[in-house]
Parts: C-alpha cells; structure tokens; sequence
C-alpha cells in the first residue's frame, strides 16, 4: 500500500476537512453571525498542528495554509488574534499563490469515494 492510502494519510485529510469545516461556518458570507475572537484560537491551533504535519502532502498543506490564512484573518477582524496575524496571514496566502514556493499546489475542493467534500 502506498502512502497515499495509509490510514495515518486519510486520517489527516479527514482532519483537515473537519477543521475547514469549522472555519467555513465562520465566514460572514455563509452567514455566520458574530463570533467572538476566542472562538477562533482551538482551529487556529490545529491547522498550525496540520501544518506541521504535511511534508508528505503538498495539496493538503496549502489547503491548511488557506484555511490558516482565513481563520487568522477572520479572528483578526473580530478584534482578535496578534498584530503579527495580518503579515502571517499575507505571508501564507503569497506562498499559496506562489509557484515557486513549497506551499503552492492548492486545488479547488472535490469529491470524496463517500460524497464528502474534501478542501484540498
């Protein structure tokens, strides 16, 4: 079995498509109502943990990166988070978008075997 199919490999993507749903249901364009800095911090942490993670897994760690990206700037917008939360956040959406750097290989969401949507 390659590693693609490990269950440690799945078990991350399943987290990280949990996670991403938990930020998604934040954004304001989705209809999330206020959410208070706090809220933010236990995803945050996570993804930071996710990140760490996915050497492995180009696409899987921009998908983090994005969603880290959003997360840190949404808390930042709620009157949260660190001055250094808006430079992170643009740091990691230019190494997403950038070609040249190790981040770069977000693909738009697909379909999971079961239905699921996956964010990678």
């Amino acid at each position: 079995m390659s590693d693609e199919g490990s269950g440690g490999v799945q078990g991350l993507r399943v987290w990280v498509a949990d996670v991403a749903e938990r930020v998604k249901r934040w954004i304001p364009a989705m209809g999330a109502g206020v959410v208070l800095p706090r809220a933010y911090e236990t995803s945050i942490a996570e993804l930071e943990q996710l990140a760490g993670l996915l050497d492995h897994d180009s696409g899987a760690r921009s998908a983090v990166s994005v969603w880290l990206r959003g997360a840190l700037a949404m808390r930042q917008f709620a009157g949260g988070g660190e001055p250094v939360d808006r430079e992170r956040a643009e740091r990691l959406l230019r190494e997403v978008r950038d070609r040249g750097t190790r981040r770069w290989a977000f693909r738009p969401p697909r379909r999971t075997g079961a239905g699921r949507r996956c964010s990678w």
